[in-house]
């Protein structure tokens, strides 16, 4: 818009002069009419180049700032595998490939400016100079020429103006390039046409599925029925919830939703059935409140996922992604969205990796009190969760190795109080 904005003032600046050039003499008129349009086609010539290394930039900062994003993300593991050190000279290299693609980008704009002041200023010295040999001949006056000569130095700022725009044209064409790519790619995923589901039968069954690092994995969670795993590998856990939230097309065996198969149904009624919350929590710009999107029930969830000191902080302003807020209040806040929901089935990762012991109870009994009567899948390994939920499975290489209730196996099983008990 800002393209077209000021390209549009450029050319109504051009038009004027030429007209008033046209009066004082028709030659330098059409001289201008004809040599700014091949000036701009001029320009234009270089667009494609500009926006091919605009569109390499923007790649390579999105790149980078993905990757920066992760390592931010993952620094923890990452000093824990120690391979800060590795992370750190990746990071570097693609920062480094961004920089070169930047400089690539802004050498073009800058031949660009250059190329069109050289141009403009030809043009300016051509139009004054067969002016002043036409007021040598007394073809014009002396009046004539110094109006000539005024026009043809104002008509230099609409042409570096045109530059300017066709800059921003060429930015945006290779942004819109890149929208249009991600736009037509194909789903990752097929959706199904199924849109009714049996909520008499249990809302999530596996049945020898194997995925990723999961081998023949069998579960069932009947309605109403809260289910904690204990993964003792987190590659399981992360296998397990991409297998629910129908993100494996390749996996073997058979998941059913409500006695559907899980390809069969309709991505829409998937996502109303299963919601999925995650502990790396995503918050947008704008409030607390507006976050949460609802109104009603807000305390009473809030309280429930252990946030109830952020009551009082609805209206509090958010940046991007929460930064502003702890990693506990941002993982708090994203399970009382997730509460809020009241999904049929809800499946939750580590809920309160990043909350204390006394919030971290507090929570647990909230969600078992918001979600009683309701389906509940909880992947974690926090005693106080495992503790309140009805049946605990327990996952290791893959593979179902114990079941039973949480007060049974923290006092048989001593892999499992190694892992659960703090």
């Amino acid at each position: 818009m800002r393209g077209l904005s000021v390209g549009a003032a450029a050319c109504t600046a051009l038009i004027v002069s030429s007209v008033s050039l046209l009066l004082v003499d028709v030659p330098l008129g059409l001289g201008v009419l004809i040599g700014v349009p091949l000036l701009v086609l001029g320009i234009q010539a270089m667009s494609p180049l500009l926006t091919r290394r605009t569109s390499s930039q923007q790649a390579a900062v999105a790149e980078t700032t993905a990757l920066a994003t992760d390592l931010v993300s993952g620094l923890r593991t990452l000093r824990g595998i120690g391979a800060q050190h590795n992370a750190a000279a990746r990071y570097r290299h693609s920062s480094q490939d961004t920089l070169r693609a930047t400089l690539r980008a802004a050498s073009t704009n800058g031949l660009q400016d250059g190329v069109t002041t050289a141009l403009s200023g030809l043009l300016l010295a051509a139009v004054a100079g067969v002016a002043g040999w036409f007021a040598l001949h007394g073809r014009i006056t002396i009046g004539e020429l110094i109006t000539v000569v005024g026009l043809a130095q104002f008509i230099a700022e609409p042409v570096g103006t045109l530059g300017y725009a066709s800059q921003i044209f060429a930015r945006a064409r290779a942004s819109a390039g890149r929208l249009a790519a991600v736009l037509s790619s194909p789903p990752q995923t097929v959706t199904g046409t199924s849109t009714a589901i049996d909520t008499t039968k249990p809302l999530l069954t596996l049945e020898g599925v194997s995925h990723g690092t999961l081998s023949s994995i069998s579960l069932v969670l009947r309605p109403g029925e809260s289910v904690g795993v204990l993964c003792y590998d987190p590659r399981d856990a992360d296998a397990l919830l991409n297998v629910v939230a129908g993100r494996a097309p390749e996996h073997t065996g058979t998941v059913l939703v409500g006695g559907t198969v899980l390809e069969e149904l309709d991505v829409d009624l998937l996502r109303r059935t299963v919601l999925l919350e995650r502990h790396e929590t995503d918050l947008f710009e704008g409030t607390l409140r507006t976050n949460l999107l609802a109104e009603s029930g807000l305390e009473r969830v809030m309280t429930a996922a252990g946030a109830a000191d952020l009551i009082e902080e609805l209206d509090r302003p958010l940046a991007d992604r929460g930064q502003a807020l702890s990693g506990g209040q941002r993982q708090r806040l994203g399970l009382a969205r997730a509460l809020l929901a009241e999904p049929p089935l809800l499946v939750l990762h580590d809920p309160s990796t990043a909350v204390d012991a006394v919030t971290e109870e507090s929570l647990a009994e909230g969600l078992a009190e918001e979600r009683r009567g309701r389906t509940t899948l909880v992947l974690t390994s926090s005693p106080a969760l495992l503790g309140k939920m009805g049946r605990v499975v327990v996952i290791d290489e893959g593979h179902v190795v114990a079941e039973g209730i949480h007060s049974e196996l923290a006092s048989s099983d001593v892999v499992y109080q190694e892992a659960v008990l703090r």
